[in-house]
């Protein structure tokens, strides 16, 4: 496959995508049989053992979403590539940006996350792309699960079978394309914006050369009001206690509201509601 670089071993996929970002084309794709110094969310390490999971980095170059948006994709495609691949088991997004696995709320595992990180210009700190990251447990053993800090799993540890990484990387990459490239995404185009947007697609041609991948483009046009809807049904916390932890210390519990078409969500306690658009939840099961 082209406009993908396989590295043996990096620090991170993200820093080196950030890294090579003027020198790469988008929708290059980025992975690696391991990772150093992974990264997740607010600088927590991303545990990378050699030749087990997916590491992988995705450059969207002159972006025609909004930057929330990268989250919602990164997500979606992580959660749609593993639903094909694996149709049997319950697959959900828990907000903001991990994939867990499981049927019942309280049980499940995480198994996948995004980490989206914006490009921006030097000279005039305008943003250039963004590098969606995301790393999703293939074939890591229950042993090195039970080195996470929290419960997790991997395809291995859910359905006990030994699964093709490139196959699931070639899916993911495909569903990357896909999502980062809808019509409308960008709601009301310049015309600049939408040669950009024809220039993605004549990319995803060239990059894994199926004609269907154009063909997904015409036929679900769904804007970014489409990937908000698909992002906001596969939430499954709404309705949910749990409590938030912001990035400054404080906490806040209550019942999971609502998510808005910005990302956050609404979080109520008795009469007092709050939005919150980062921070880390953890659901309180009794």
């Amino acid at each position: 496959m082209s406009n993908r670089i396989q590295l043996e071993t990096v620090d991170s996929t993200n820093a080196y995508a950030l890294a090579n970002f003027a020198d790469l084309p988008g929708h290059t794709l980025v992975t690696a049989e391991q990772q150093s110094a992974g990264r997740g969310r607010r600088g927590k390490k991303w545990f990378s053992p050699p030749g087990t999971n997916i590491y992988a980095s995705f450059i969207v170059k002159n972006p025609i979403f909004p930057p929330h948006c990268a989250s919602w994709i990164g997500c979606l495609s992580a959660l749609e590539t593993l639903r094909l691949h694996e149709p049997d088991i319950n697959f959900w997004i828990k907000w903001p940006n991990d994939i867990y696995a499981g049927k019942e709320i309280c049980e499940s595992r995480k198994i996948a996350g995004v980490l989206c990180e914006t490009r921006t210009r030097k000279t005039s700190n305008q943003r250039e792309g963004i590098v969606i990251g995301i790393g999703i447990n293939i074939n890591m053993s229950n042993e090195d699960l039970k080195k996470i800090p929290i419960p997790a799993a991997s395809l291995f540890s859910l359905s006990e079978k030994v699964w093709p990484v490139e196959d699931i990387i070639t899916t993911l990459h495909r569903q990357l394309i896909r999502l980062s490239s809808l019509d409308n995404l960008g709601g009301s185009l310049s015309a600049q914006k939408r040669a950009t947007r024809k220039s993605h697609l004549h990319e995803a041609d060239r990059t894994i050369g199926i004609n269907e991948v154009r063909q997904d483009f015409r036929r679900t046009n769904p804007g970014e009001n489409e990937l908000f809807r698909l992002w906001n049904e596969n939430n499954r916390l709404r309705g949910q206690e749990i409590t938030v932890l912001t990035e400054n210390g404080n906490e806040f519990t209550g019942i999971l509201e609502s998510f808005d078409h910005n990302g956050g969500i609404v979080v109520r306690s008795g009469t007092i509601v709050k939005k919150f658009h980062s921070g880390d939840i953890s659901i309180n099961c009794y």
